[in-house]
């Protein structure tokens, strides 16, 4: 049997935009281990699997994602992070416990909350439907499950089974029920797809349409 490891995924409230996908054989000492002076906050969890043959499949990965990569000799990749949660799905093995999903621990193995130092990030942009070109009444499917869909009913809110939220709160509610996830600070619209593009990435291709023209 080929050796068993772990393959993740990691965000950073420090780096928007980017995810580290690399290997371990123990989450807590990895994430301890990167609690280092050179980045301000720290790594989280956000997917994790357990695979055999798990260093041949890290490299088959990173090929996937060879345009999306920072640096050649670095694990760092500009992708929505739902997107490469959806390729290790596809790889298959066992999900990480729950329990370990968006935690973050400091260089002494402490677990710590974003709470700590949120207020000292820059604020997040803020994001409305009318900007990101979808009319009322759209429907949106969440990233986790393609069966879980919303309706847009205002510029900033969405309906759920006869209940409004915003798509942060929405997304929320769904992760801590139906996947465990502690209470974080996540953006909700890294979460939702509209014609198959998540919300994020559908803001900065839009954005970068403007400013080519």
């Amino acid at each position: 049997m080929k050796e068993k490891g772990i393959i993740y995924i990691l965000t950073n409230d420090s780096m928007p935009g980017l995810v580290k996908i690399g290997i371990t054989n123990n989450i807590k000492e990895r994430l301890k281990s990167l609690d280092t002076s050179g980045v301000p906050t720290p790594f989280n969890l956000y997917y994790a699997i357990e695979v055999d043959n798990y260093q041949k499949k890290e490299k088959l990965i990173h090929e996937g994602f060879t345009n999306n990569r920072i640096r050649p000799n670095r694990e760092f990749f500009k992708i929505e992070p739902e997107y490469a949660t959806a390729i290790l799905k596809a790889v298959g093995g066992k999900e990480v416990d729950p329990e370990f999903i968006n935690i973050s621990v400091d260089e002494s193995g402490t677990e710590i909350s974003s709470d700590t130092y949120d207020d000292k990030l820059p604020p997040a942009p803020i994001t409305t439907f009318e900007m990101l070109n979808i009319p009322h009444g759209s429907e949106l499917i969440f990233t986790r499950d393609k069966n879980t869909i919303c309706t847009v009913v205002d510029n900033r809110k969405v309906e759920y089974k006869g209940q409004v939220y915003s798509v942060t709160a929405l997304a929320r509610i769904l992760l801590q029920g139906q996947y465990n996830w502690k209470t974080h600070n996540i953006n909700g619209f890294q979460y939702w797809m509209y014609e198959d593009e998540i919300l994020t990435d559908r803001r900065a291709r839009l954005e970068q349409g403007q400013n080519e023209d």
